[in-house]
């Protein structure tokens, strides 16, 4: 089994449809950004399981740094239909990273996952248009509903609700150190100061 690395990994581990005759098979984008590495694997293998049902394709990619993920979201291959992404990076919120997601791919919905209480995020993560938060500790049983459920949602939908909490309430800025962080993590250093 090949060790994650921080790099962006693009898994086209896809298997052949078959479908019996079925030609509405539609491809799903998703890419996972998370800090922790192991967590990466876990979800990689519940894509897998998911692949090739309810008419999906999926077509995962994963990235532990931030700035990879907001790469891949904006001059990927493919357009990234779903992020799921961790609400707690090193040095950087997952709503400030959707935050700048939203903006240069407003159509790509975001799962929020934390292995934390889930309403601790609540807030932070509907200013920055993240509408679910996934427990990582339930992740196995939630995340097929949630992952439909965001591709039923009509990308207008996802760009209304962000268009409009970003209207009520200006989103903040990204510190120094957190441009810093981005920095750092897209050219593949290490963050720690």
């Amino acid at each position: 089994m090949k060790r994650p690395s921080g790099n962006l990994e693009r898994r086209d581990t896809l298997q052949p449809w078959h479908s019996g005759g079925n030609t509405n098979i539609r491809s799903i984008c998703i890419g996972v950004l998370d800090n922790d590495a192991c967590a990466l694997n876990y979800i990689m293998l519940m894509l897998k399981q998911l692949n090739n049902r309810n008419g999906m394709m999926l077509a995962p990619w994963t990235t532990t740094f931030p700035a990879r993920a907001l790469q891949e979201c904006q001059h990927g291959m493919q357009h990234t239909d779903i992020l799921l992404l961790d609400m707690a990076l090193n040095g950087i919120t997952g709503p400030q990273v959707a935050q700048s997601i939203h903006h240069i791919s407003p159509t790509t919905a975001i799962i929020g996952m934390t292995s934390y209480e889930p309403e601790l995020y609540q807030t932070e993560a509907l200013k920055a248009g993240i509408t679910t938060i996934l427990d990582k500790t339930t992740l196995a049983d939630n995340l097929p509903k949630a992952i439909i459920d965001a591709l039923v949602a009509p990308p207008e939908s996802l760009e209304s609700e962000y268009e409009s909490s970003s209207a009520q309430a200006p989103l903040p800025k990204l510190t120094d150190a957190e441009q810093r962080i981005l920095t750092l993590s897209a050219s593949g250093l290490n963050a720690k100061i």
